[in-house]
């Protein structure tokens, strides 16, 4: 069972883990203007997705993982292998799309600053695991908070995003081999042994890794069609614009997280009614809290949008609203996805994401070449709908079952 410690700095450090974009995205848009800040959050964008890669089923399955049929030795190695392949897919990949030599530079820093932290998150599970959110959170805080000060401090003397990121980059790797991994190693002895139940993570985490990038893939595709679609400026505004719904995502992380533990313990013991009822009470707090930040968002969001990135963006408040409330669905979808991965019902949801996927593609397509950046937002709202209706007809069905087979 969590307590105060890890709830408080679990949920500071999340809170500048996720934010950490939106301050990124004030400085460059304010130092180097609104065609960069569209593409350091395009990059972001396409980073977020390289990262669930290179994590291939991530610290909620480790954590979950409540009878150690994996090894802690095992998950280290592994993630040592999946991050530095999973970097060199991003810049061959990237290398198709023609960008710009900086474009392509910058986003490309961006993957491998997220490698860097898919290799720290195998040692956040080890400590989490341990019962120690509170050190993880501390990693969190402290690392995004000096990568800040850095970031600021590089593109404020030589106005350059690139030399920005790579500031970035560095304390990333400092903040891995000085703290994470010693911190993790303090609580279990780590082996490296290449090939070693790497057929069983393969296999058990194989959906688990295919539909949390689907789902970062459906998110995104809004994105990709205004890149292809429209310019950089635009991609700017809608980064913008998508930045307050990480208030919403950043709650569902700091409420979630700090439950994963007591969310296994329960299902584990056949305790089916505590499980539902801890997934139902999270769900309930995401749904009062978008409620506020929807009203908050509605009132006081494009004003100080425009204060702090200094542009006029009047003309996007119904868009902001919409954000939210998209941003809401996919955060309760995604305590949804926690349960089923508890659950370990992972295959089911690379369909549900397939689904959305094609779904997404289509109304990106029509909706972004009709009504141009307004068909961004569009698509994002029906698109996060969607996916939430299916996911919660899948729980609903799958809570039934496990109550009916206890």
């Amino acid at each position: 069972m969590y307590n105060r410690r890890d709830f408080i700095w679990n949920m500071l450090g999340t809170l500048f883990h996720s934010a950490n974009s939106f301050f990124f995205m004030t400085i460059v848009s304010r130092i180097n203007g609104l065609a960069d800040a569209g593409i350091l959050s395009f990059g972001i964008a396409i980073a977020n997705i390289i990262y669930i890669i290179a994590l291939y089923g991530g610290r909620n399955y480790q954590v979950t993982d409540i009878n150690d049929e994996i090894s802690a030795s095992a998950y280290v190695t592994f993630r040592l292998f999946s991050a530095p392949i999973t970097a060199f897919m991003a810049a061959a990949l990237l290398l198709a799309f023609s960008y710009r030599t900086d474009k392509y530079l910058i986003i490309l820093m961006i993957c491998l600053i997220k490698c860097v932290e898919a290799i720290s998150d195998v040692f956040h599970g080890i400590t989490q695991k341990n019962d120690r959110l509170d050190i993880v959170g501390k990693s969190f805080f402290f690392k995004n908070l000096v990568a800040l000060l850095i970031f600021f401090a590089i593109d404020f003397i030589f106005t350059n995003t690139l030399y920005a990121v790579i500031g970035w980059m560095v304390i990333s790797l400092l903040f891995l081999v000085l703290y994470d991994i010693p911190v993790a190693i303090r609580f279990v002895s780590i082996h490296l042994r290449p090939g070693y139940q790497f057929a069983t993570i393969i296999t058990k985490c194989f959906f688990t890794c295919a539909f949390t990038t689907a789902s970062l893939f459906v998110i995104s595709i809004p994105r990709y069609f205004i890149d292809f679609m429209l310019n950089d400026e635009a991609q700017g505004i809608f980064g913008i614009i998508v930045m307050p719904a990480t208030i919403v995502m950043i709650l569902g992380q700091f409420i979630v997280n700090p439950v994963l533990n007591d969310l296994a313990r329960s299902y584990d013991k056949k305790d089916i009614r505590r499980f539902i009822g801890l997934i139902v009470s999270l769900v309930l707090i995401i749904f009062c809290f978008a409620l506020v930040a929807l009203l908050l968002a509605y009132l006081f969001g494009i004003p100080v949008l425009e204060a702090v990135f200094n542009i006029e963006l009047n003309s996007h408040k119904i868009h902001l609203v919409m954000i939210i409330i998209g941003a809401s669905f996919y955060t309760i979808t995604t305590i949804l996805s926690v349960a089923l991965i508890t659950m370990r019902h992972t295959a089911i949801q690379l369909i549900l994401y397939s689904m959305t996927g094609i779904l997404s593609a289509f109304l990106s397509w029509f909706l972004v070449s009709s009504y141009q950046l307004s068909g961004g937002f569009y698509s994002y709202l029906l698109t996060m709908g969607f996916v939430f209706l299916l996911y919660l007809s899948a729980f609903s069905l799958y809570a039934v079952k496990a109550r009916t087979k206890r």
